[in-house]
């Protein structure tokens, strides 16, 4: 909240905001759940081949269905966190923090 109190009073547009927080927000989303699906696939792997001995497979149709779900979640938090944070009074909550 601070960095976009800090944008806007240095004269970004509200679009511009937008899309920055929805971008961060993004990338931050995709690249841990990306982290989170290696590690997990790795530990899967090993406990399914080394473990018990059987054979591996990738799951690929729940990999993607998982994958869209995501980018639909963090669109919707991204939105919903952008009209909360930028969209009510930002420079009144500026001048509240000073």
């Amino acid at each position: 909240m601070k960095d976009s109190a800090s944008f806007r009073l240095l004269g970004m547009q509200k679009r511009d905001l937008y899309m920055l927080n929805i971008l961060e927000l993004g990338v931050l989303g995709i690249s841990a759940a990306t982290f989170a699906v290696v590690i997990a696939s790795v530990g899967a792997w090993a406990a399914i081949t080394q473990w018990f001995n059987l054979r591996f497979s990738v799951p690929w149709a729940n990999l993607a269905i998982g994958g869209g779900l995501l980018l639909a979640l963090l669109l919707g938090i991204a939105i919903i966190y952008v009209r909360l944070v930028i969209g009510r009074g930002i420079m009144a909550r500026v001048r509240a923090m000073i």
